[in-house]
């Protein structure tokens, strides 16, 4: 499969639940069992306990992931092909 990358800002809901889902099966199939869980740290304004900011995350196989990425496996690069996901993209990250 030829696959076509798309950079957006703006990324729909649905777009979301298929990335997520695709994720967690994945995850899900590789070690067995699913423990994904939404997080966030929040930073307050201690004088009034207001939320001014923070980071949103998740925990997935006891390791905290921010941004996520899932990516059909027919989309995936092999080890020694070029690409993000081959040896020479993870080589280089």
């Amino acid at each position: 499969m030829d696959a076509v990358l798309t950079l957006t800002d703006a990324p729909t809901a649905e777009q979301q639940r298929v990335i997520g889902s695709g994720l967690a099966k994945f995850n899900a199939e590789q070690a067995g069992y699913s423990d994904s869980r939404d997080l966030a740290i929040l930073v307050s304004d201690p004088a009034t306990q207001q939320v001014v900011g923070g980071l949103l995350g998740r925990t997935s196989l006891g390791i905290l992931c921010r941004p996520l990425l899932c990516a059909r496996r027919a989309a995936r690069p092999t080890a020694g092909e070029p690409g993000p996901g081959g040896r020479r993209g993870r080589s280089a990250t």
